[in-house]
């Protein structure tokens, strides 16, 4: 959605989101059965980024740790959106190998069957906050 620069500066636009174990997850984007969230955990106070195919549940995550350089955090959100956005699909493995290969440390994993991830894209956002 793009809002226009009138309006920009004066709302908050929070994505959707919803409850996890221990913390909370928050979409990012949306393409067919892929989402991409991120998931916040307030036992480590880590943010974790997700990319699930929901059919089979299988994804791959990447845990900003506090000592991370920024740079990494933004090569995994750069790739991927460009994963999403691509018309040449990439398996999980490749999405991995190449993450890797850019020096972020990424894992393959499974999304539990009690977990709201896969239904963000259902979920209304929460109403902005204009000024």
């Amino acid at each position: 959605m793009t809002v226009p620069p009138e309006i920009a500066g004066a709302c908050v636009f929070d994505p959707p989101r919803c409850a996890t174990v221990g913390g909370a997850a928050f979409l990012q984007h949306v393409e067919g059965n892929v989402v991409w969230f991120n998931e916040w955990r307030d036992a480590d106070q880590l943010t974790r980024r997700v990319l699930v195919e929901c059919t089979s549940r299988q994804g791959i995550m990447v845990t900003d740790r506090p000592d991370d350089d920024v740079r990494l955090r933004q090569v995994a959100e750069e790739y991927f959106y460009e994963v999403m956005t691509d018309d040449v699909p990439q398996t999980l493995d490749q999405i991995v190998r190449t993450l890797r290969g850019r020096g972020v440390a990424a894992q393959r994993v499974g999304l539990s069957a009690g977990h709201c991830g896969c239904d963000l894209p259902s979920i209304p956002p929460p109403p902005s906050s204009c000024d």
